[in-house]
C-alpha cells in the first residue's frame, strides 16, 4: 500500500557524516558530498524499509496499524522487501559513474607532506621558476614529475 513505515519519514533528519576529501587533493567536493549525502539517505530509508518489514513480520501492533484495511502483513512485507533488492534505494549507475570520475579526477596520492614540498618550493625559487619549483618537488617527494606539473598548474589555478 501506501504506507510509508515511520522511520523512513524520519530517516533524512539524520546528521549528514562529512566526506574525509582534503582540500590539498582537489576534488569537486561539493558533488561529491552531494552524492554522498544521497547515497546515505537512500541507505537510511532502505534501513528503515527493513526494519519495518521485521515489525510486520513480528505482528507488532504498530506496524500492522499502518496497514489499510484488507491488507495482509506478509504480502505487504513481501513486497516491500522486493523493493529493498530492487536498486530503489541505491545511487543510479550514471550516479555511480560520475563518482568514480569525480574520485579519480582528485589528487589522492598527493599527502599534506608532499604539498608543503610544493610551497617550500614555490617559497624558495619564486612562482615564477615553474621548472625549478617542479624539479625540486618531483626530487623530494619522489613524484614523477609529470604529476607533478599536472599537480602545480592545478594548485596556481586555484590558489591565486
Amino acid at each position: 500500500g501506501g504506507v510509508a513505515p515511520k522511520g523512513e519519514r524520519e530517516a533524512g533528519t539524520k546528521k549528514q557524516r562529512r566526506l574525509a576529501l582534503p582540500e590539498h587533493q582537489f576534488f569537486n567536493r561539493p558533488r561529491l558530498q552531494e552524492l554522498h549525502n544521497k547515497e546515505q539517505a537512500l541507505h537510511l530509508k532502505r534501513q528503515a524499509r527493513l526494519a519495518f518489514v521485521k515489525e510486520l513480520r513480528a505482528g507488532r501492533k504498530a506496524a500492522v496499524g499502518q496497514l489499510t484495511e484488507g491488507e495482509a502483513p506478509e504480502d505487504v512485507a513481501r513486497q516491500l522487501e522486493e523493493e529493498v533488492t530492487d536498486g530503489r534505494f541505491e545511487l543510479a549507475p550514471e550516479e555511480l559513474e560520475e563518482r568514480k570520475v569525480l574520485m579519480e579526477e582528485g589528487f589522492r596520492d598527493w599527502s599534506r607532506k608532499d604539498l608543503r614540498v610544493l610551497v617550500t618550493a614555490i617559497e624558495r625559487f619564486g612562482r615564477s621558476d615553474r621548472a625549478s619549483i617542479l624539479r625540486e618537488t618531483a626530487a623530494e617527494t619522489g613524484k614523477d614529475e609529470a604529476d607533478v606539473t599536472l599537480y602545480y598548474d592545478t594548485f596556481t589555478a586555484r590558489i591565486k
